[in-house]
């Protein structure tokens, strides 16, 4: 949202205007189940995520998008393998999330997701709903880990969107962040 503020004097004379763009938190997210360990066993986790409308009016297309972080135990990234122009995947570690026709690995990420976990624009996109005022949906990631992946890494599941009718860029906020260790 654009905003423009003018100060005033008492008697109405302007003594300074600013302008300032403003992100409103339309979307609330939510873990609702992580694990806070992951093995090197290659069983999948499941970590579920709740995304509700706390807008005044209800979105026809709300875009999902999935990020995946690991930190290694020297605080570095875990081993990364270009896997494209612009892609990386994280070696050892596979995510997949829940569609209505069965469970669909997760693209590659970018380089440039945020290291915090935090949802960008060039993550990839995971579901696509509509939502009503008040509505929430879940979305259902899963993750397994590799005996690849060192002992002690952390590993950073988010989970973000975008609202067309609202610019299509991700939504302000950090969205929601499962943290696990790896064991």
């Amino acid at each position: 949202m654009h905003l423009e503020l003018d100060l005033l004097d008492p008697r109405g004379h302007l003594l300074d205007r600013t302008t300032n763009d403003l992100g409103l938190n339309l979307l609330k997210f939510t873990t609702v189940s992580a694990p806070t360990t992951l093995s090197r066993d290659g069983k999948w986790r499941t970590v579920e995520f709740s995304v509700t409308n706390t807008a005044t009016t209800g979105f026809a297309a709300i875009t999902t998008r999935a990020s995946a972080v690991c930190h290694d135990v020297n605080g570095g990234f875990c081993k990364q393998t270009r896997t494209g122009p612009g892609r990386v995947a994280v070696e050892g570690i596979h995510v997949q999330w829940s569609a209505p026709d069965g469970w669909r690995d997760l693209p590659t990420t970018t380089p440039t997701s945020d290291a915090s976990g935090a949802v960008g624009e060039r993550d990839p996109d995971v579901a696509r709903f509509s939502l009503p005022v008040g509505g929430s949906r879940h979305v259902r990631l899963r993750v397994a880990a590799s005996p690849q992946v060192r002992q002690g890494a952390e590993l950073e599941l988010g989970l973000g969107a975008s609202i067309p009718e609202q610019d299509g860029k991700p939504t302000p906020g950090p969205g929601a962040v499962a943290k696990m260790t790896v064991h």
